[in-house]
């Protein structure tokens, strides 16, 4: 049998300390990080939703969006999914285990990132949509 060679390694330096902490803290970050782009996402939606529907109630017979209906839907459900990433997700975990906490932390990351993504996507479809009736 051959024997396995143990290897030690030296301690981590303060600059490799550093460096794991900033890597942790920026993970604890990433749900914050989130919600500020889901913010961002919300208020762009909102100015381009008030732009069509006042060019809709001043429209005349040479603007003709056949779509219109339809980029409206799009663009509240991707409104409503980027208010669900900004509101709080409650965080359900074991008092006593770390472990039970850092899943709850990954699977609201997940959740959160998951529907902002398809929140931009819904938009961005809307824009398509909309720029394939204007031209």
């Amino acid at each position: 049998m051959a024997t396995q060679e143990i290897k030690t390694s030296r301690p981590a330096g303060k600059d490799k300390e550093k460096w794991a902490d900033f890597i942790v803290e920026e993970k604890q970050k990433t749900p914050a990080r989130i919600e500020n782009a889901a913010k961002a996402i919300g208020g762009i939606i909102s100015i381009t939703l008030t732009l069509l529907i006042s060019l809709l109630q001043n429209r005349s017979e040479a603007v003709k969006l056949p779509n219109y209906k339809t980029v409206i839907l799009l663009w509240l459900v991707s409104a409503i999914l980027a208010f669900f990433v900004i509101f709080p997700f409650p965080y359900r975990y074991n008092s006593l285990s770390i472990n039970s906490f850092i899943k709850s932390h990954n699977r609201t990351v997940i959740v959160k990132y998951s529907l902002l993504v398809i929140s931009v996507l819904l938009y961005l479809a809307g824009m398509i949509l909309l720029a394939l009736d204007v031209w």
